[in-house]
Formats: structure tokens, C-alpha cells, sequence
């Protein structure tokens, strides 16, 4: 028989330390570059809005969702 290994708490213990990084970072570049959080919140969003925009366009798929007929008719 297969032994299911939980990982479930290792995963929420990474992403913790992961999430405290990438605070550290931002703190970090946001002295040295001299940026306030508005423009470093822009540029920390704009490379990956980028790649998402850039896989999506090389692998001819579309972000359109069928549900967003559903979530626009509920409001």
C-alpha cells in the first residue's frame, strides 16, 4: 500500500518564510533604490503581470474565464 506523506504544514511553513523574505527585500530595496511603496508595489507587479501576459500570448490561450458572466450578472 502507497503511504500518503502529509505536506500541507511544510507548505504553509514555506510560504511563511517565503512571504518574510520577499517582506525583507521589499523593505530593503525600497531604501536602497530610493522608491516609495506606491512605485515599488507598481514595478514589483508589473514583471509578473508581464510573463503571465507573455505565456499566455505564446501558448495562444486566452484569460477569459467562463465564469465571468456569472461574477458580473451577481453584482
Amino acid at each position: 500500500m502507497i503511504q500518503k506523506i502529509p505536506l500541507g504544514s511544510a507548505w504553509m511553513v514555506n510560504a511563511a518564510f517565503l512571504f518574510a523574505t520577499m517582506s525583507i527585500l521589499v523593505k530593503n530595496a525600497a531604501t536602497n533604490l530610493h522608491m516609495n511603496e506606491d512605485e515599488l508595489a507598481f514595478w514589483r507587479s508589473l514583471l509578473p503581470a508581464l510573463v503571465i501576459f507573455g505565456t499566455t500570448l505564446a501558448r495562444k490561450k486566452t484569460l477569459k474565464t467562463p465564469f465571468f458572466g456569472v461574477i458580473c450578472s451577481a453584482v
